[in-house]
């Protein structure tokens, strides 16, 4: 109920993670309540963070492209969707290097067509050198879905937390 009234007010994006609900509650909720509506909103998730679902509490952090492969297929599952439009890396802070074979991956994902766009989810766009634009943090972001339909996202904050990299976006 809260979700439809929050559609029917217009909201159009909505954040979620793998880690949140108890290792993926939230991604689950969303997939049953968005039924028949999906193609109204913008879902984002995010990855990296490792969980115990019996301690129900994180136990790690994994960003290696099987993990990243694995997490996204688990939480396409959980959302009963097709694809993600804006899937985000969880962790505060990567090597570079590391970053780059991230962003890799996240760059085979949207041509497999799994995902429409990727980011960092973090309070510092400056943490590593392998973004687009070093030199500018937006509160405003448009992409693609995978369906050609557009989006567009802004921040009510005076600076955006998440990172974005839309493949194709102005």
């Amino acid at each position: 109920a809260v979700v439809d009234a929050a559609l029917d007010a217009g909201v159009t994006l909505i954040d979620t993670a793998d880690t949140y609900g108890g290792g993926g509650g939230s991604e689950k909720l969303l997939g049953q309540v968005l039924d028949g509506r999906r193609d109204e909103v913008v879902i984002a998730t995010k990855f990296g963070y490792t969980f115990d679902t019996g301690q129900r509490a994180i136990i790690g952090e994994d960003a290696s492209p099987g993990y990243i492969r694995r997490a996204c297929r688990a939480s396409l599952q959980r959302l009963d969707t097709d694809r993600i439009d804006l899937y985000q890396l969880h962790l505060g802070e990567l090597p570079a290097a590391q970053a780059q074979e991230v962003a890799g991956t996240l760059e085979e994902l949207v041509a497999d067509g799994l995902i429409c766009a990727y980011g960092w989810s973090t309070e510092d766009p400056h943490r590593t050198d392998c973004q687009r634009d070093t030199d500018s943090v937006t509160d405003e972001a448009k992409g693609q879905r995978c369906d050609g339909s557009s989006w567009r996202w802004q921040s009510r904050t005076a600076r955006s937390k998440s990172r974005l990299a839309a493949p194709g976006a102005p």
